[in-house]
């Protein structure tokens, strides 16, 4: 029994070694918990910002890069040849100064008609209704009405017109279109 005693107060002396330790670990580890989660909530955005800047300036690079070595090899390697550097130029400036500009004038110009034109169709609507002709009515002021004419009970008066029937009817009741009064036509 002496010997599982002192197996017994070795192992609580181990225990006592190990957990006083243990609590200032997990005091540390806490510590550094909190000071991360703090570190995630101010400074992840500007890191995160940095780190895409400095990627896509990364992936953008290469594209450039490519791109400039291929003027290089143009420039240099190829363009030692004079014909063959004619031609190139002569496919750029056919190719995008005398096709590809006029087409794009063109298209840019049916555009600059569409975003005018309707806009001013929607005001030519707006302002069609003071510009349709009015009834004339001065000549039916000598004591006849205008509708018991256009009802044939009266015979036309000798100072009346064919010119002056069609100002009469020309717009009755601020119609669009102009139409015959009933039994004229």
């Amino acid at each position: 029994m002496a010997s599982k005693s002192n197996a017994l107060d070795t192992n609580v002396k181990d225990l006592r070694r190990i957990g006083g330790n243990l609590k200032t670990l997990a005091n540390d580890t806490l510590d550094k918990a909190q000071k991360a989660e703090n570190y995630l909530h101010t400074e992840s955005s500007k890191n995160i910002n940095k780190i895409v800047e400095d990627y896509t300036t990364r992936v953008l690079g290469w594209g450039f890069q490519f791109t400039d070595h291929i003027l290089d090899i143009l420039n240099n390697q190829l363009a030692k040849c004079r014909p063959v550097t004619n031609i190139y130029d002569a496919t750029v400036v056919v190719l995008c100064n005398q096709a590809l500009y006029p087409f794009n004038g063109f298209w840019l110009s049916i555009g600059w008609c569409l975003f005018f034109f309707i806009p001013a169709i929607i005001f030519c609507v707006k302002l069609a209704k003071h510009y349709r002709r009015m009834n004339y009515e001065s000549d039916f002021d000598q004591g006849m009405d205008a509708e018991m004419y256009e009802m044939g009970q009266h015979d036309a008066p000798p100072h009346y017109s064919q010119s002056q029937e069609k100002k009469q009817w020309a717009n009755p009741k601020n119609s669009v279109y102009p139409q015959a009064p009933p039994g004229r036509c």
